[in-house]
């Protein structure tokens, strides 16, 4: 109990609490020294601007709410720490014992009666370090002005640009950055936003980041200001385009397409694609084969990254399916031993190499790939 007593966020550098509300630092960034020096003023000048790289970055502080109210017992808050009381219910009390004897952060075992039978609390204290979460806030929120359309045509509205760390569709992760932007339409109603996709130019990494575009039905278009790939998705619709290299921007939306939304981000950030843009996918696709290849072959012995996840060469197993109708699939669900995996990798390279495989007319995803595994 001393230790919850003890226990607090730890503060940084220029980051102040005072109750429930945390102060911290906020970075924007902008491509025009004016805007940069008005975002500034409107902090009243507290704060520091810079130049770094093609942008202007500005850092003030800034200060948000952890709770709006104080918490009811048995929950509590105190600097900085939300104190959130929890647990596990067993049938026995031998259960309830080896799980705190395997689980050193249970506090104490209760016994307790329901419909006249006896049950087993195996209860703790999860600590939520709200200062973390803030902190987390600041960073994700507005950091990539040069990347947000401030000022979209009306009746439009930006809602909220937020940055993503990682893209969990690209190998490795942390590799593209992207700054998503909600744009709401007229009466509020949200349905249509903005990415863009951030990463230091590598042939790998691009060859992913198009691997998105192309999914599904599309075409290559033309527009004043450079070409683009338009993508029919159901009942949305997505255009996409190279800016510059390392950055690729996609505005999508439900139907109808929006087309002055395109062409308003289109003048912010033109395409790098001329009028003579073309996109052959056999190339891409003869790429995707033996990238998704390699994949399987680096991960074949690593373990599951949790209960509630495939085996790492599943899930590239997976992605290969979706793009290719290959010769030897399974369920990726059923426990798969390292000697399992490996036998299936070779007689994949070999019944593979033994005929032609074409890529899908049409990408899989979702149930079609599940009705495939059924036949395992």
């Amino acid at each position: 109990m001393i230790a919850l007593l003890l226990a607090q966020a730890t503060l940084l550098e220029g980051e102040r609490l005072d109750g429930f509300k945390y102060t911290g630092l906020k970075e924007a960034r902008f491509n025009d020294e004016a805007d940069a020096r008005a975002y500034l003023a409107s902090h009243e000048g507290k704060g520091e601007l810079r130049r770094d790289g093609d942008a202007w970055a500005v850092r003030v502080p800034v200060t948000v709410e952890l709770l709006y109210s104080v918490p009811k017992a048995p929950y509590r808050y105190a600097d900085g720490i939300y104190y959130k009381p929890t647990g596990s219910v067993f049938a026995t009390r031998e259960e309830a014992e080896a799980f705190k004897k395997a689980n050193p952060h249970v506090e104490a075992i209760k016994e307790t009666t329901l419909d006249g039978k006896p049950r087993f609390s195996a209860s703790w204290t999860e600590k939520e370090d709200l200062v973390v979460q803030a902190r987390k806030r600041l960073q994700e929120d507005g950091l990539c002005d040069p990347w947000v359309l401030r000022a979209p045509p009306a009746p439009w509205t930006i809602h909220i640009s937020r940055f993503r760390f990682e893209d969990r569709e690209v190998h490795p992760p942390e590799a593209v950055r992207t700054v998503f932007t909600e744009i709401d339409a007229p009466g509020g109603g949200g349905g249509l936003g903005c990415e863009v996709m951030l990463f230091k130019p590598d042939p790998a990494i691009e060859h992913q980041v198009v691997g998105q575009l192309i999914w599904g039905t599309w075409t290559v278009r033309r527009s004043p200001r450079g070409s683009v790939i338009h993508r029919d998705a159901g009942g949305g619709w997505h255009v996409a385009w190279k800016h510059r290299e390392g950055v690729y921007v996609e505005v999508s939306g439900f139907n109808p397409e929006q087309p002055e939304l395109v062409d308003a981000h289109l003048k912010r950030f033109p395409s790098m694609w001329k009028d003579d843009f073309r996109f052959d996918s056999l190339p891409w696709f003869e790429v995707e084969r033996n990238f998704r290849l390699k994949r399987m072959k680096d991960v074949l012995h690593d373990p599951k990254p949790s209960e509630s996840e495939l085996l790492p060469y599943n899930t590239e197993l997976l992605r290969l399916a979706a793009r290719f109708e290959i010769p030897r699939f399974w369920s990726t669900i059923k426990p798969r031993s390292p000697e399992e995996l490996e036998a299936h990798y070779k007689e994949l390279l070999q019944a593979w190499d033994a005929r032609k495989i074409t890529p899908r007319k049409t990408p899989l995803h979702g149930m079609s790939l599940r009705l495939l595994e059924a036949r395992d």
